[in-house]
């Protein structure tokens, strides 16, 4: 406890006290400038940018591949279903800024629908992941054997880290199954 001492007007501390006082001081200014600097550089949005997310038809998909520069980042949850018989996410870099989230979802025949939802764009931060975007809509198709669905993300952060995760679906011979899938850590270099 710390005992002020008035003497004519003025506050005494005793010496002892000064001391201890400077070395709380110290130690709070030390916490605020080891976290701080990276916690302002690196600060969340307030909320998801679900804006953020440009989702492009199968016509479009075609232009995003050609001037995507893929390096995959493929899921990293293992392949385990019944009615798919591929199913991947990647990341890769788009020439025209941010990067693309691409998802492909095959099915073992003609499914009344297949498609991709649950959109979940993740950055990394010195305290864990923090969700950026998100498109909980997603994007289909109806009676076919596949789909990919391409997700521009533009406002990303150069040296930042991003991960996506997406839940893949079909309805086929009157059953439903979703798989859900995350990628592996992508750094975006501008």
């Amino acid at each position: 406890m710390l005992r002020l001492f008035p003497v004519s007007g003025r506050i005494l501390l005793s010496r002892q006290r000064i001391q201890k006082l400077l070395r709380g001081i110290c130690a709070v200014f030390l916490a605020l400038a080891l976290s701080g600097a990276e916690a302002a550089a690196a600060s969340p949005p307030a909320e998801p940018v679900s804006g953020g997310i440009l989702v492009l038809d199968p016509a479009a998909a075609a232009i995003v591949t050609q001037d995507a520069e893929w390096t995959t980042y493929y899921a990293v949850v293992p392949f385990s279903a019944t009615y798919f018989t591929n199913c991947n996410v990647s990341l890769a870099k788009h020439v025209q800024g941010g990067f693309v989230v691409k998802a492909i979802t095959q099915t073992v025949g003609t499914a009344s629908v297949v498609g991709t939802k649950n959109l979940v764009i993740e950055r990394s931060y010195w305290y864990g992941w923090a969700t950026v975007a998100t498109d909980s809509a997603g994007s289909y198709t109806t009676n076919a054997t596949s789909y990919t669905a391409d997700y521009w993300y533009l406002p990303a952060v150069d040296g930042a880290t991003y991960r996506a995760s997406v839940t893949h679906y079909t309805h086929i011979y009157g059953y439903t199954e979703e798989l859900p899938q995350t990628t592996a850590s992508y750094v975006y270099n501008a």
